[in-house]
Protein backbone atom coordinates (compact mmCIF):
# COMPACT_ATOMS: atom_id res chain seq x y z
CA UNK A 1 0.00 0.00 0.00
CA UNK A 2 0.91 3.65 -0.22
CA UNK A 3 2.16 5.43 2.87
CA UNK A 4 1.07 8.74 4.29
CA UNK A 5 2.92 11.78 2.94
CA UNK A 6 4.10 13.49 6.11
CA UNK A 7 6.12 15.98 4.03
CA UNK A 8 2.97 18.13 3.77
CA UNK A 9 2.71 18.67 7.51
CA UNK A 10 5.60 21.16 7.84
CA UNK A 11 3.84 23.43 5.34
CA UNK A 12 0.65 23.33 7.36
CA UNK A 13 2.57 23.99 10.58
CA UNK A 14 4.35 26.92 8.98
CA UNK A 15 0.99 28.48 8.13
CA UNK A 16 -0.49 27.68 11.54
CA UNK A 17 2.41 29.47 13.23
CA UNK A 18 1.30 32.56 11.32
CA UNK A 19 -2.36 32.29 12.26
CA UNK A 20 -3.48 30.59 9.06
CA UNK A 21 -5.40 27.32 9.44
CA UNK A 22 -4.61 24.50 7.01
CA UNK A 23 -6.19 21.08 6.53
CA UNK A 24 -3.87 18.30 5.39
CA UNK A 25 -5.66 15.09 4.47
CA UNK A 26 -4.69 11.68 3.13
CA UNK A 27 -5.41 11.29 -0.55
CA UNK A 28 -7.99 8.57 -1.17
CA UNK A 29 -6.44 5.16 -0.83
CA UNK A 30 -3.39 6.60 0.96
CA UNK A 31 -2.58 6.39 4.67
CA UNK A 32 -5.83 6.10 6.63
CA UNK A 33 -8.06 7.25 3.78
CA UNK A 34 -10.57 4.88 2.21
CA UNK A 35 -10.97 4.45 -1.53
CA UNK A 36 -8.61 3.34 -4.27
CA UNK A 37 -5.90 5.64 -5.62
CA UNK A 38 -5.34 3.30 -8.57
CA UNK A 39 -8.88 3.83 -9.90
CA UNK A 40 -9.43 7.46 -8.88
CA UNK A 41 -9.81 10.15 -11.54
CA UNK A 42 -8.94 13.83 -11.37
CA UNK A 43 -12.66 14.50 -10.94
CA UNK A 44 -12.80 12.15 -7.93
CA UNK A 45 -9.83 13.89 -6.35
CA UNK A 46 -11.35 17.29 -7.03
CA UNK A 47 -14.55 16.19 -5.31
CA UNK A 48 -12.49 15.12 -2.31
CA UNK A 49 -10.77 18.52 -2.23
CA UNK A 50 -14.11 20.31 -2.43
CA UNK A 51 -15.37 18.20 0.49
CA UNK A 52 -12.23 19.07 2.47
CA UNK A 53 -12.84 22.75 1.76
CA UNK A 54 -16.39 22.44 3.10
CA UNK A 55 -15.04 20.75 6.24
CA UNK A 56 -12.63 23.62 6.86
CA UNK A 57 -15.30 26.24 6.21
CA UNK A 58 -17.60 24.60 8.77
CA UNK A 59 -15.01 24.76 11.55
CA UNK A 60 -16.06 27.24 14.25
CA UNK A 61 -12.61 28.84 14.41
CA UNK A 62 -12.40 29.44 10.66
CA UNK A 63 -13.85 32.32 8.66
CA UNK A 64 -15.76 30.56 5.87
CA UNK A 65 -15.32 33.58 3.62
CA UNK A 66 -11.53 33.24 3.73
CA UNK A 67 -11.02 29.58 2.83
CA UNK A 68 -9.31 28.50 -0.36
CA UNK A 69 -7.51 25.75 -2.24
CA UNK A 70 -3.87 24.70 -2.47
CA UNK A 71 -2.66 22.14 -4.99
CA UNK A 72 0.85 20.87 -5.71
CA UNK A 73 2.04 19.26 -8.95
CA UNK A 74 -0.93 17.18 -10.24
CA UNK A 75 -2.89 19.01 -7.54
CA UNK A 76 -2.59 21.96 -9.90
CA UNK A 77 -5.14 20.16 -12.08
CA UNK A 78 -7.25 19.19 -9.08
CA UNK A 79 -7.52 22.65 -7.49
CA UNK A 80 -9.15 24.44 -10.48
CA UNK A 81 -11.58 21.54 -10.93
CA UNK A 82 -12.40 21.63 -7.20
CA UNK A 83 -12.95 25.38 -7.51
CA UNK A 84 -15.71 24.70 -10.04
CA UNK A 85 -17.24 21.81 -8.07
CA UNK A 86 -17.16 23.38 -4.60
CA UNK A 87 -20.38 24.37 -2.86
CA UNK A 88 -18.28 26.70 -0.71
CA UNK A 89 -16.95 29.60 -2.83
CA UNK A 90 -13.14 29.44 -2.56
CA UNK A 91 -11.66 32.82 -1.68
CA UNK A 92 -8.28 32.04 -3.25
CA UNK A 93 -6.34 29.40 -5.17
CA UNK A 94 -2.64 28.53 -4.80
CA UNK A 95 -0.81 26.13 -7.09
CA UNK A 96 2.74 24.88 -6.60
CA UNK A 97 4.30 23.64 -9.87
CA UNK A 98 0.75 23.07 -11.10
CA UNK A 99 0.19 22.61 -14.86
CA UNK A 100 -1.95 24.99 -16.89
CA UNK A 101 -1.60 22.59 -19.82
CA UNK A 102 -3.62 19.44 -20.35
CA UNK A 103 -2.40 16.08 -19.08
CA UNK A 104 -1.43 15.10 -22.63
CA UNK A 105 0.53 18.29 -23.26
CA UNK A 106 2.29 17.97 -19.89
CA UNK A 107 3.34 14.45 -20.78
CA UNK A 108 4.64 15.65 -24.14
CA UNK A 109 6.66 18.35 -22.38
CA UNK A 110 8.34 15.65 -20.28
CA UNK A 111 9.01 13.59 -23.41
CA UNK A 112 10.69 16.60 -25.00
CA UNK A 113 13.06 16.85 -22.04
CA UNK A 114 13.80 13.12 -22.03
CA UNK A 115 14.38 13.19 -25.78
CA UNK A 116 16.92 15.97 -25.32
CA UNK A 117 18.65 14.05 -22.54
CA UNK A 118 18.82 10.90 -24.68
CA UNK A 119 19.86 12.88 -27.77
CA UNK A 120 17.16 11.26 -29.89
CA UNK A 121 16.98 11.92 -33.62
CA UNK A 122 13.86 13.35 -35.28
CA UNK A 123 12.38 9.94 -36.15
CA UNK A 124 12.85 8.62 -32.60
CA UNK A 125 11.28 11.78 -31.17
CA UNK A 126 8.29 11.37 -33.45
CA UNK A 127 7.71 7.78 -32.32
CA UNK A 128 8.23 8.79 -28.66
CA UNK A 129 5.56 11.49 -29.08
CA UNK A 130 3.33 8.98 -30.82
CA UNK A 131 3.46 6.74 -27.75
CA UNK A 132 2.14 9.59 -25.59
CA UNK A 133 -0.55 10.62 -28.06
CA UNK A 134 -1.80 7.04 -28.48
CA UNK A 135 -1.80 6.56 -24.72
CA UNK A 136 -3.95 9.68 -24.33
CA UNK A 137 -6.29 9.11 -27.29
CA UNK A 138 -9.64 8.19 -25.74
CA UNK A 139 -11.18 7.61 -29.17
CA UNK A 140 -9.09 4.46 -29.62
CA UNK A 141 -10.24 1.08 -28.35
CA UNK A 142 -8.39 -0.61 -25.51
CA UNK A 143 -7.16 -3.28 -27.93
CA UNK A 144 -5.86 -0.68 -30.40
CA UNK A 145 -4.04 1.23 -27.67
CA UNK A 146 -2.45 -1.92 -26.29
CA UNK A 147 -1.32 -3.17 -29.70
CA UNK A 148 0.18 0.16 -30.78
CA UNK A 149 1.96 0.84 -27.48
CA UNK A 150 3.37 -2.69 -27.39
CA UNK A 151 4.60 -2.37 -30.97
CA UNK A 152 6.35 0.92 -30.19
CA UNK A 153 8.06 -0.52 -27.12
CA UNK A 154 9.12 -3.67 -28.98
CA UNK A 155 10.51 -1.71 -31.95
CA UNK A 156 14.30 -1.97 -31.84
CA UNK A 157 14.56 1.55 -33.25
CA UNK A 158 13.11 2.84 -29.96
CA UNK A 159 15.58 1.17 -27.63
CA UNK A 160 16.96 4.52 -26.47
CA UNK A 161 13.67 5.60 -24.91
CA UNK A 162 11.51 2.50 -24.48
CA UNK A 163 12.91 1.83 -21.01
CA UNK A 164 11.54 5.17 -19.84
CA UNK A 165 7.99 3.89 -20.35
CA UNK A 166 8.28 0.15 -19.74
CA UNK A 167 6.71 0.34 -16.29
CA UNK A 168 3.89 2.59 -17.52
CA UNK A 169 2.82 0.39 -20.41
CA UNK A 170 -0.29 -1.81 -20.13
CA UNK A 171 0.33 -5.53 -19.70
CA UNK A 172 -2.89 -6.36 -21.55
CA UNK A 173 -5.84 -4.58 -23.22
CA UNK A 174 -7.73 -4.95 -19.93
CA UNK A 175 -5.12 -2.72 -18.26
CA UNK A 176 -5.57 0.17 -20.68
CA UNK A 177 -8.49 1.89 -18.89
CA UNK A 178 -6.43 1.95 -15.70
CA UNK A 179 -3.52 3.86 -17.24
CA UNK A 180 -2.91 7.01 -15.20
CA UNK A 181 -3.11 9.34 -18.20
CA UNK A 182 -6.41 7.86 -19.37
CA UNK A 183 -8.00 8.00 -15.91
CA UNK A 184 -6.81 11.56 -15.49
CA UNK A 185 -7.42 12.78 -19.04
CA UNK A 186 -8.06 16.43 -18.28
CA UNK A 187 -7.54 19.94 -19.56
CA UNK A 188 -7.85 22.63 -16.87
CA UNK A 189 -8.48 25.46 -19.35
CA UNK A 190 -12.24 25.73 -18.81
CA UNK A 191 -11.87 25.71 -15.03
CA UNK A 192 -9.04 28.26 -15.05
CA UNK A 193 -11.19 30.56 -17.19
CA UNK A 194 -13.68 30.67 -14.30
CA UNK A 195 -11.27 31.59 -11.49
CA UNK A 196 -11.60 35.28 -10.71
CA UNK A 197 -10.38 35.19 -7.08
CA UNK A 198 -6.80 35.86 -5.92
CA UNK A 199 -4.49 33.28 -7.48
CA UNK A 200 -0.86 32.47 -6.70
CA UNK A 201 1.14 30.14 -8.96
CA UNK A 202 4.71 29.12 -8.14
CA UNK A 203 7.00 27.43 -10.67
CA UNK A 204 10.61 26.26 -10.77
CA UNK A 205 12.79 27.70 -13.50
CA UNK A 206 14.46 24.32 -14.15
CA UNK A 207 11.35 22.17 -13.79
CA UNK A 208 11.07 19.82 -16.79
CA UNK A 209 7.91 18.13 -15.46
CA UNK A 210 5.90 21.36 -15.50
CA UNK A 211 8.12 23.74 -17.47
CA UNK A 212 7.36 27.43 -16.90
CA UNK A 213 8.06 28.39 -20.53
CA UNK A 214 4.95 26.45 -21.57
CA UNK A 215 2.78 26.96 -18.49
CA UNK A 216 3.26 30.58 -17.43
CA UNK A 217 2.07 32.23 -20.70
CA UNK A 218 -0.90 29.87 -20.90
CA UNK A 219 -1.89 30.46 -17.27
CA UNK A 220 -1.72 34.24 -17.80
CA UNK A 221 -3.91 33.93 -20.88
CA UNK A 222 -6.55 31.80 -19.16
CA UNK A 223 -6.72 33.98 -16.03
CA UNK A 224 -6.94 37.09 -18.20
CA UNK A 225 -9.85 35.47 -20.03
CA UNK A 226 -11.45 34.91 -16.62
CA UNK A 227 -11.19 38.65 -15.95
CA UNK A 228 -8.90 37.91 -13.02
CA UNK A 229 -7.06 41.07 -11.99
CA UNK A 230 -5.43 39.66 -8.86
CA UNK A 231 -3.07 36.87 -9.76
CA UNK A 232 0.62 36.43 -9.12
CA UNK A 233 3.02 34.09 -10.89
CA UNK A 234 6.42 33.42 -9.34
CA UNK A 235 9.21 31.52 -11.10
CA UNK A 236 11.98 30.54 -8.69
CA UNK A 237 15.45 30.65 -10.27
CA UNK A 238 17.27 27.32 -10.70
CA UNK A 239 14.50 25.40 -8.92
CA UNK A 240 13.24 21.98 -10.04
CA UNK A 241 9.85 20.28 -9.79
CA UNK A 242 10.15 20.01 -6.01
CA UNK A 243 11.18 23.69 -5.98
CA UNK A 244 14.52 22.40 -4.74
CA UNK A 245 17.68 24.24 -5.78
CA UNK A 246 20.06 21.28 -5.58
CA UNK A 247 23.35 21.01 -3.68
CA UNK A 248 25.54 24.07 -4.05
CA UNK A 249 29.03 25.15 -3.12
CA UNK A 250 28.94 28.79 -2.05
CA UNK A 251 31.76 31.29 -1.85
CA UNK A 252 31.89 34.18 0.63
CA UNK A 253 34.29 36.99 -0.15
CA UNK A 254 34.61 39.66 2.53
CA UNK A 255 37.24 41.55 0.60
CA UNK A 256 40.06 39.47 1.91
CA UNK A 257 40.15 35.75 2.51
CA UNK A 258 37.58 33.70 0.62
CA UNK A 259 35.52 31.22 2.56
CA UNK A 260 33.52 28.32 1.18
CA UNK A 261 30.49 26.45 2.47
CA UNK A 262 28.30 23.65 1.13
CA UNK A 263 24.58 24.40 0.90
CA UNK A 264 22.57 21.19 0.92
CA UNK A 265 19.57 20.62 -1.34
CA UNK A 266 16.65 22.62 0.02
CA UNK A 267 13.45 24.23 -1.20
CA UNK A 268 14.45 27.40 -3.01
CA UNK A 269 14.30 30.62 -0.99
CA UNK A 270 11.04 32.50 -1.36
CA UNK A 271 8.62 29.63 -1.98
CA UNK A 272 6.96 29.44 1.42
CA UNK A 273 7.33 33.15 2.14
CA UNK A 274 5.49 33.91 -1.11
CA UNK A 275 2.54 31.83 0.09
CA UNK A 276 2.47 33.52 3.49
CA UNK A 277 2.76 37.00 1.96
CA UNK A 278 0.04 36.23 -0.58
CA UNK A 279 -2.40 35.06 2.10
CA UNK A 280 -1.62 37.95 4.40
CA UNK A 281 -2.04 40.53 1.67
CA UNK A 282 -5.17 39.09 0.07
CA UNK A 283 -7.04 37.46 2.96
CA UNK A 284 -5.90 39.37 6.04
CA UNK A 285 -5.67 42.90 4.67
CA UNK A 286 -7.66 45.69 6.31
CA UNK A 287 -10.02 46.02 3.35
CA UNK A 288 -11.10 42.37 3.52
CA UNK A 289 -14.43 41.80 5.23
CA UNK A 290 -14.04 39.69 8.39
Amino acid sequence: GRSRGNWRLPRAKLLAERGIAALVYDKRGVGDSEGDWDTATVHDLAGDAAAALATVAAHPDVDAERVGLYGSSAGGWVAPRAYVLSDVPPAFVITRVGPATSVEEQQLDVVGYLADQADLDAAERARFNEFIRVENDLSLSDEAVYERLTALLDDERNADWADFLADAAPASPEDVPGLWVRRHAYDPADALRQIDVPFLAIYGEDDYVVPPDENVPLLRQLLDEAGNTDYRILVLPEAGHGLEHGHRLRTLDDGGMKRYYFKYDRVAPGAYQAIVDFLNETMLSSDTSP
